[in-house]
């Protein structure tokens, strides 16, 4: 999974408006993964750590992977590709471990508003 979503990062390069958030879903069906990718990517404060231990580990693991492309902000080059990775899990066969990622760029991420 951790490949899957570095190469996603690669592929999509500048095109993405580095930096970005990233939100990923796995588990459940491919429909519930890309829910979970979306929740991922709109979970609040931007960088909050997720409460399982083992997800937030994988966060972090994803977030130095993505931010070692060198790909940068703009795609210009840096060591700032991602500001945050969010990961939503819910449980699944191995068999069929659906992956979606989601990406924000940090434009959308500079105010906040209440409703």
């Amino acid at each position: 999974m951790r490949r899957f979503v570095v190469e996603t990062i690669e592929r999509a390069g500048p095109s993405a408006s580095p930096p970005v958030t990233i939100g990923i879903g796995m588990g459940g069906t491919f429909d519930r993964a890309a829910v979970l990718a979306k929740r991922a990517l709109t979970r609040h404060p931007t960088g909050s750590p997720s409460p399982d231990p083992a997800v937030a580990e994988l966060e972090r693991d994803i977030l130095d992977a993505v931010n070692a492309t060198g790909i940068g902000p703009a795609g210009f080059g840096g060591t700032v590709t991602a500001l945050s990775v969010h990961v939503e899990a819910f449980p699944t066969h191995i068999a069929a471990f659906p992956v979606a990622v989601n990406l924000d760029c940090h434009s959308h991420r500079v105010r906040e508003v209440t409703l």
